[in-house]
């Protein structure tokens, strides 16, 4: 038997070689981070989010920078009728960690364990387990998304002391980025779907040589 575990270099028979790439490069080693999600149309759609959210958060991050540079200014000319309210700056930081956040998950930059993948062995195994934790941060995601919007409807009678701005414009924030962040969790389900059938058919008779 040649090397690989299909009998060769490369992939197994019916098997597209970019799939059998992806599925030894994120399965095999377990520790690989970020994992790139299977080409297609989930693929797409995560990317093209993760975009929308990157530039949204770059022009929040400008404006950021922009209205602090501003105040440090007029406050070293002494000028304070000029200066942007605090409260402005607040809401925008607020949306930018909770957008920063969301983006963190669809890139799967965030923190993670690989400890139990360790002890898994075989390409299905590895996405079932990885699926399992997966579905259990989902869990907290989705038990976010209901406590946001409990702080949502509680806030949304309740205003800003200095520019009588709704306290929901704040928290609105939190449920958008759980929501997003929940997305991208659903997302990353279909992917390890698709690769679980891939690794199906990896393994199923016939595919490699003895």
């Amino acid at each position: 038997m040649g090397e690989g575990e299909h009998g060769g270099t490369g992939p197994a028979p019916g098997v597209h070689p970019e799939v059998a790439t992806s599925l030894d490069a994120s399965i095999v080693d377990a520790t690989t981070h970020p994992e790139p999600l299977h080409p297609g149309a989930v693929r797409k759609a995560a990317l093209a989010i993760e975009m929308a959210l990157r530039l949204l958060s770059a022009v929040i991050l400008t404006a950021l920078l922009v209205l602090l540079l501003w105040n440090i200014l007029l406050r070293a000319a002494n000028v304070g009728g000029s200066q942007v309210p605090t409260e402005v700056v607040e809401l925008l930081f607020t949306w930018f960690v909770f957008l920063g956040s969301s983006i963190l998950v669809y890139r799967w930059d965030h923190i993670e364990v690989p400890l139990v993948y360790l002890f898994v062995k075989g390409r299905r195994m590895q996405l079932a387990s990885r699926a399992v934790v997966l579905l259990a941060c989902l869990l907290f995601v989705v038990l976010l998304v209901s406590s946001s919007m409990s702080l949502l409807a509680a806030a949304s009678t309740r205003t800003s002391p200095m520019l009588h701005l709704p306290q929901g414009y704040w928290y609105a924030s939190v449920l958008v980025g759980s929501v997003l962040m929940a997305l991208a969790m659903l997302l990353r389900l279909i992917d390890y779907a698709i690769r679980f059938f891939q690794a199906a058919d990896l393994d199923a008779p016939g595919t490699g040589t003895s």
